[in-house]
């Protein structure tokens, strides 16, 4: 089988070290709780290894709506300040549709940032709500921040609904491409993307060859981005540019209330 030239992006030590956690995903039942972690290699060799974490817990809803309860966090590195090496950590409750993409339809969201001494630092405090009409998001903000609203002309996603929707799209939406404008973070809309089936792949993982069946993204704003599959349905990777990935680190799937 064929190899995916995006595996030069991933740390040698660290591919031939990770063991994916054990099972795989039942799509009859989409209670899920997916995490990963952040791997950096950084050129500039001022941060790598492991500069993050993402966790992710879906739960159905009734008529076709699920909830996502978003943990993201970032660790950061100063060369000048060692002070203030610390953490950007953001936490959002979604409310998306249940469809290919995982749309949203509304969210609050919360994000501050970390010393190194894990102290939070309250000038970085947000905390931001939204709406989502047909072509319009509306955010409002805690404070004295005034509304604001933003266009979308596409179907619109998350990166995190995103991940959230990949366990059913090639089996159930059997998608070869999928066109969107796609919210970074909750914060940031990038117009214009497009995810494109790669299909099947060897990978070096944990010692051992794996396939893996990937979906590219590319768009204006972004670093072309690779998520990566295995057979039990479960995104192992995403790869963004040379520098990050996510790497799956644990699954728990619930049966009940699906």
């Amino acid at each position: 089988m064929k190899k995916h030239w995006s595996q030069t992006w991933l740390d040698p030590t660290w591919a031939e070290s990770y063991t994916p956690p054990p099972g795989g995903i039942d799509l009859k039942h989409g209670n899920l709780t997916m995490s990963w972690s952040r791997w950096s290699r950084d050129p500039s060799k001022a941060f790598r290894g492991n500069a993050g974490r993402l966790k992710i817990k879906t739960r159905h809803l009734k008529k076709g709506f699920s909830t996502l309860n978003v943990d993201w966090c970032c660790r950061q590195r100063t060369k000048h300040h060692p002070a203030m090496d610390g953490e950007q950590v953001q936490k959002a409750q979604m409310v998306v549709a249940k469809d290919s993409c995982r749309t949203p339809v509304g969210w609050n969201m919360s994000a501050f940032a970390t010393t190194h001494a894990g102290t939070v630092l309250d000038y970085t405090r947000l905390d931001e709500s939204a709406a989502v009409q047909p072509g319009r998001i509306d955010f409002s903000t805690a404070g004295s921040l005034a509304p604001r609203s933003v266009e979308y002309t596409s179907a619109l996603t998350t990166n995190w609904s995103l991940l959230a929707a990949l366990p059913w799209m090639r089996e159930k939406y059997k998608l070869n491409e999928l066109r969107f404008d796609l919210l970074e973070d909750l914060c940031f809309l990038r117009r214009g993307l497009h995810l494109t089936d790669e299909g099947r792949h060897d990978f070096q993982l944990g010692g051992k060859s794996v396939p893996l069946y990937g979906y590219k993204m590319m768009g204006a704003g972004i670093q072309p981005t690779w998520f990566w599959l295995d057979e039990g349905h479960r995104p192992l990777l995403m790869i963004t540019g040379p520098v990050y990935s996510l790497y799956l680190t644990d699954l728990q799937q619930e049966v009940a209330g699906s």
